[in-house]
């Protein structure tokens, strides 16, 4: 199991947001933006920080995304530096 980490702003480490999914898809687009080294396209699902940001905001469809709850069952991108594997 994978976890997103988001980083705390009084100490910098990251805290568990939510379990994942991750599909490595360097190069593909994702909402018209090109996947670069680093950064992976991730299934979010079960949510335990509810208003973390999303780090790659979708400001480009309809539906306005900037809260990782707002992406819970859909993709998102995220930078595999805040990503922790769990055996």
């Amino acid at each position: 199991m994978v976890f997103l980490l988001h980083k705390c702003e009084h100490d910098g480490m990251g805290t568990p947001t939510t379990s994942t999914i991750v599909y490595g898809v360097l190069r593909d687009l994702f909402h018209g933006a090109q996947i670069v080294d680093g950064l992976y396209k991730v299934e979010v699902s079960g949510l335990m920080l509810l208003d973390a940001l999303l780090h790659f905001p979708n400001f480009k469809d309809d539906l306005l995304q900037l809260l990782l709850k707002q992406v819970q069952g859909q993709f998102t991108l995220w930078d595999s530096a805040m990503m922790r594997k769990i055996n």
